[in-house]
């Protein structure tokens, strides 16, 4: 999660910047929007973008400004405030930051037919073209694109084009900003001879795009000796590149060749050693084996090293102590197998005030967790969880880590002992301390914790009552987990004030009634092998449930016909209670219910269902028909 996240950050970072440094020329980008009323368009340049617009299908109206005569007032338009005419088209999907929520599809431009019209060809003055994260049908990226001789900057990601990248491009010798990711590897590319052609270019991503018919990629990439940025990840790459290989990307600064399948060591087959301007350095999931090379100390400039997921072993190399400028450091699911003291004894020194991040997850490493790392006062991120650590931790080892919001101690034999008066310097957004010995009291330096969205303490050895500023500091978590541990008392009849998406309390002593109301946003609700008594809740209202777990409880009662309401459940475990009567049928609503909603609650209850449990109980009547 912690390597997602710096991924996503990264990319925005490098978005923002770019988006910055290849703004629109000087006669354009100072004036965003022309205001020169009637006639400042050029109507050829008009009706090219309206028998553009007309090919298009645009369910969220995004367009629907293009209309009257001056295009340069139109969304996403603009124009030469000099000339008059178009040198920017900006027809991004902002939506894509939603697209958890459907929105993505639902305002993505795509084709009404098959192709894609040419009639922007004849914005022969276009210098930026931004069609990202839109759905153009699986069509090939279309020539006239090689004709826009004028454009500097060009990002199709994520726009639903496939098949194989025009050499046409070559014609683009301005460009200085070309972005095809996202492709999934539905575009693919022979060779690369066309990208070696456009020398301008100052960023490059490729990443998702088919390369691995290109036996030369290295060789073409090379002649791009303006490169600032270049992203090859997940491009189905295999060959490497003999360290003997001279380089001539002197100004590279971010290099991202992740999940590509190299299968090799580092030391004897990389050619960026000597490369000091780089300062991103992404090299995960690509199978690289054997130790880290003492050559990654000629990269003065590195700000940010992600090595995770390979099967790297050992320290990191002793001569690092000019690396000043660190600030991410992720070697996430390798084979270090080293004490954590003497890994920390190898950051270099003068790091440790810009170190933002350190992620070692699953690393195999061993020791006792040095009281230094509370020095490390810009860690944002500190993610040490499942490896073999061990020893106590008091307020000290955290103590100056005033920046800190993830925090990942999980899966390792940690026992936490600070005071309960003790107020902690951060305010953090995720706590994993998963298999940690946490209890037996509830720790109450969590109480400053209100800016939590995701708290995991299951397994961690408490025996005590949940307290009730529990449930206020915690209410605005996305998720809340603190399964197998002895924890006792009821919960509150109402948790409708939540906002989680999941709640685990399984395998403690809980006792009273289930909860009358569940958060609205709840999709997992986990109860089981607890004490719960009395009967189910009468009304069952969570409209987004999908997994609800009451089994080994004392639940007694019959399965109330609410329980039909739950249309989005697929997997529901009822079994070992004392329940009685009736197996739920979802026709036998109140009777205060219309035949419509009863038809409609029996054809939705069960749709999405491939676990239901209800043995162990005391349940009669027919098998449910739904089933």
């Amino acid at each position: 999660m912690a390597a997602k996240l710096g991924h996503l950050a990264q990319g925005a970072a490098s978005i923002l910047c770019l988006l910055i440094f290849f703004a629109e020329p000087s006669d354009s980008g100072a004036q965003a929007r022309v205001s020169g009323g009637a006639g400042t368009c050029i109507s050829r340049e008009r009706d090219a973008l309206l028998s553009f617009k007309a090919g298009l299908l645009d369910p969220a109206g995004r367009l629907s400004s293009w209309q009257g005569e001056d295009c340069c007032q139109w969304a996403g338009v603009r124009c030469s405030s000099r000339t008059g005419h178009v040198v920017k088209l900006d027809l991004c999907n902002n939506y894509v930051v939603s697209s958890f929520q459907g929105l993505y599809k639902s305002n993505s431009l795509s084709l009404l037919r098959n192709e894609m019209s040419s009639s922007l060809a004849a914005l022969q003055q276009l210098r930026y073209l931004d069609m990202s994260y839109n759905e153009f049908n699986h069509t090939s990226i279309p020539a006239f694109m090689g004709s826009l001789q004028k454009l500097r900057y060009l990002n199709l990601s994520s726009s639903g084009f496939s098949g194989r990248i025009s050499s046409q491009l070559s014609n683009l010798s301005n460009l200085k900003y070309l972005d095809v990711s996202g492709g999934y590897n539905d575009l693919h590319a022979v060779d690369l001879a066309w990208l070696s052609r456009l020398s301008l270019l100052s960023y490059v991503d490729m990443s998702g795009v088919d390369l691995l018919a290109v036996r030369d990629w290295f060789h073409m990439v090379n002649m791009l000796s303006s490169l600032r940025v270049l992203r090859l990840a997940n491009c189905g790459l295999t060959r490497t590149v003999s360290a003997t290989s001279k380089s001539n990307l002197t100004h590279l600064q971010v290099l991202d060749l992740s999940s590509n399948s190299f299968d090799a060591t580092l030391e004897h087959n990389w050619f960026f050693w000597d490369l000091t301007s780089l300062k991103e350095l992404h090299l995960s999931h690509c199978e690289w084996h054997g130790p880290i090379p003492e050559q990654l100390a000629n990269m003065t400039s590195l700000e940010v090293i992600d090595f995770s997921a390979n099967d790297l072993v050992g320290l990191i190399p002793s001569n690092l102590e000019n690396l000043c400028s660190l600030k991410v450091l992720n070697f996430d699911d390798n084979n270090i197998d080293v004490s954590i003291g003497e890994f920390m004894d190898r950051l270099p020194w003068c790091s440790w005030s810009t170190l933002q991040k350190l992620s070692m997850r699953n690393t195999t490493m061993t020791g006792n967790l040095p009281l230094e790392v509370g020095a490390l006062g810009n860690l944002t991120l500190l993610s040490l969880g499942n490896n073999k650590l061990d020893g106590v931790l008091v307020k000290e080892h955290f103590s100056g880590l005033l920046n800190l919001e993830y925090l990942d101690l999980s899966d390792n034999s940690l026992k936490m002992d600070i005071e309960p008066s003790w107020v902690p310097p951060f305010r953090l957004k995720h706590i994993n301390l998963e298999s940690c010995t946490v209890g037996p009291r509830f720790p109450e330096w969590l109480r400053w914790q209100t800016r939590v969205d995701y708290l995991l303490l299951g397994n961690t050895s408490l025996d005590d009552v949940i307290p009730d500023w529990f449930w206020v500091t915690f209410s605005q978590a996305s998720a809340l987990d603190a399964s197998e541990n002895m924890l006792r008392g009821s919960l509150p009849s109402n948790l409708q004030h939540m906002s989680a998406n999941s709640i685990d309390l399984g395998s403690n002593n809980l006792t009273g009634l289930v909860p009358r109301l569940f958060p609205l946003n709840i999709t997992s609700l986990d109860l089981s092998s607890n004490s719960f008594s009395g009967s189910l809740p009468a009304e069952l209202k969570a409209p987004q449930i999908f997994m609800l777990s009451l089994a080994d409880n004392k639940i007694t009662g019959t399965i109330p016909s609410s329980m039909c309401q739950l249309t989005s459940l697929a997997r529901l475990d009822l079994s070992r209670n004392k329940l009685t009567g009736d197996v739920v049928q979802c026709w036998k609503e109140s009777d205060n219910s219309s035949s419509v909603s009863r038809a409609n609650s029996a054809d939705q209850f069960g749709s999405r269902m491939y676990s239901l449990r209800l043995s162990n109980n005391g349940l009669s009547g027919e098998f449910p028909k739904f089933l």
